[in-house]
């Protein structure tokens, strides 16, 4: 073994939406984890708006993991503490084990 670490050293997990009904009997979005990969995470653009009286941050972030099947839009990665939503799955031109996820990181300024 070359004890080399590879450009995947982010710890991420993976995780899906879904409704739970509640007890005042509307729903609730809550997400369940699928699987806890290792991630290459990128930073690629950020901006500020305002929304209504507060600043939200918008950041975008490149994410290279191994190729799954069981990942899409509507999707979302934990980082840490930080969940970042998945809006698009394409191929990785740097290996054919390999996909990219371009990921959406919206802060609220709280």
């Amino acid at each position: 073994m070359s004890g080399k670490i590879g450009p995947l050293r982010e710890r991420v997990i993976i995780e899906q939406a879904s409704m739970v009904l509640d007890d005042a009997g509307g729903h609730t979005l809550s997400w369940n984890p699928i699987a806890t990969v290792w991630a290459q995470i990128e930073n690629r653009s950020g901006s500020e708006v305002v929304v209504g009286e507060r600043i939200e941050s918008h950041r975008t972030r490149r994410v290279r993991i191994r190729r799954r099947t069981n990942i899409g839009p509507g999707m979302r990665l934990l980082w840490g503490a930080t969940p970042l939503d998945i809006r698009v799955v394409t191929d990785s031109t740097s290996g054919a084990g390999y996909i990219w996820l371009i990921c959406e990181e919206v802060s609220d300024g709280a």
